[in-house]
């Protein structure tokens, strides 16, 4: 099932987290304030995880003419989502969970290359260059969270996560 927690919605008692599920409940106003939540996965494989969404807009009518209701869901299998490290590739990244830096060690023949960084959404964020198969990477400005690190040089290329904190 997972755990959700809210973003950018200090003070804003309309909405709702319970064990299953985010709820945004409004007023006749129709003022709230920008929202959204993050998700975090079980720690065990639960195979399928399916989101629903269900949003009303109404015109403030009080009745049902011209008010709206869109129903979407969306499933995702957590055993395709899951990353099986390669031990073997050689690549050591530490610390991690990490702060501002990590350190990233790659084999020695392996002097040369790319560094990338990425978010879950698979949206490259950081990218750099490197010549030296110990490489300090500073991460510093990345926001907290999971990334995935590929390493590319010629005839390599090594995919690790680190934990942003």
């Amino acid at each position: 099932m997972g755990t959700y927690d809210l973003v950018g919605a200090t003070g804003n008692p309309k909405i709702l987290v319970a064990a299953e599920s985010v709820t945004h409940s409004d007023g006749l106003s129709g003022l709230s304030e920008p929202w959204s939540f993050n998700w975090t996965a079980p720690a065990t494989d639960e195979g399928t995880i399916t989101f629903y969404t269900a949003v009303v807009a109404g015109n403030g009518g009080q009745g049902t003419n011209g008010d709206q209701v869109a129903l979407t869901s969306e499933a995702y299998d957590l055993t395709t989502l899951s990353l099986v490290e390669n031990e073997s590739s050689g690549t050591k990244i530490w610390p991690n969970p990490a702060g501002e830096f990590i350190n990233i060690g790659l084999p020695q023949s392996r002097s040369e290359g790319l560094i990338e960084v990425f978010n879950l959404n698979g949206q490259l964020v950081m990218e750099e260059s490197f010549n030296s198969s110990q490489t300090i990477l500073n991460i510093g400005s990345l926001a907290k969270g999971l990334y995935l690190i590929r390493t590319t040089a010629t005839d390599y290329v090594s995919i690790s996560k680190i934990i942003k904190q």
